[in-house]
């Protein structure tokens, strides 16, 4: 992780040759170089917290992190752990805020999983504040569980909207509006049907998505197969890279997809999403640039890391 918040040079394959106009998706072996913002899901481990921070802050700048309702709440909901949410920014941040889920079932309802927003202010463009919202999410994780992944995202697009809306300012210019975290559906599953057919895809445009149950050729499955995890290749980044490059490691070494069948190419779960929109009525446009699916982490995680690079600029 630290050798992405450094500016370096990295390698890249790309999984297919992009179509003119379309985002281009890239495998490699390091995080891209320089991040501006990193989102972490289920770090629980104060300790383990802690570490991380002493080596974010430097690099990085504020973070957040140790966020959620602990205890017992109205429902009654008793929360033994946080949210897991770690929110690290290049950029000062302005404001943020917290609320978790109310919905959560069976076991996921013992952690305070919810949504964290955050506004980083991001220069000045013609005597206007330059700013970009930040949510980082973390849903319900059962297979089975739809309905209530449904519900959790109809709460998150509502808590979104009244962030936006308390804490932009008129004569603030917004660069971006960026969904991020381990949502827990993919989007070729049958079985996830619901999910990929919610409005969060109305509101918020996916880069690794052409359509429901239809993703762009070059997505990748970001979850892991759990018994290959501890495989010599499957701790390698450099290795697991070269082997995700081919059918047979994608097969071997990416979770399947439940009622799915895989005939023409293996591609997994993509269950980590990064989603982003712009703001109607602004000075500004983002535009994707890059999607990167990231085998750096390998043998610390089971999930890929996914980054975004968007490229913002004013209209012409």
């Amino acid at each position: 992780l630290l050798a992405g918040l450094r500016p370096s040079r990295y390698g890249a394959t790309a999984c297919s040759p992009p179509q003119a106009g379309a985002p281009c998706g890239m495998l490699a072996a390091t995080l891209p170089s320089g991040l501006d913002f990193v989102c972490l899901q289920e770090v629980f481990d104060l300790r383990a917290a802690s570490h991380l921070l002493r080596h974010l802050v430097p690099n990085m700048g504020p973070v957040l992190y140790d966020v959620g309702a602990l205890g017992l709440w109205p429902g009654p909901h008793l929360k033994l752990l946080g949210s897991g949410l770690l929110l690290a920014s290049r950029y000062p941040l302005l404001s943020a805020a917290f609320r978790f889920f109310p919905n959560g079932h069976r076991e996921d309802a013992l952690a305070s999983k919810g949504l964290l927003s955050a506004q980083a202010q991001l220069g000045i463009l013609d005597g206007r504040r330059v700013v970009g919202f930040l949510h980082c999410t973390h849903l319900q994780a059962s297979v089975e569980d739809g309905p209530v992944r449904c519900e959790q995202l109809a709460l998150l697009l509502d808590w979104v909207e009244q962030f936006e809306a308390e804490n932009r300012l008129e004569d603030e210019a917004v660069a971006f509006s960026v969904l991020m975290g381990d949502l827990n559906f993919d989007n070729c599953s049958r079985a996830d049907s619901q999910e990929q057919q919610h409005q969060l895809f109305s509101r918020f445009q996916d880069p690794c998505r052409l359509g429901a149950q239809q993703d762009q050729p070059w997505a990748l499955g970001t979850l892991l197969s759990t018994p290959q995890l501890h495989h010599s290749e499957a701790s390698s980044p450099e290795m697991l890279r070269r082997a995700l490059e081919q059918e047979e490691g994608r097969r071997l070494y990416l979770a399947g997809c439940p009622s799915v069948s895989y005939s023409k190419s293996w591609r997994g779960r993509r269950l980590d999403y990064i989603l982003y929109c712009g703001i109607p009525r602004t000075l500004l446009i983002p535009e994707v640039e890059q999607v990167t699916f990231s085998t750096a982490l390998a043998g610390l995680t089971d999930h890929l890391a996914v980054s975004l690079q968007l490229r913002v600029s004013a209209p012409s």
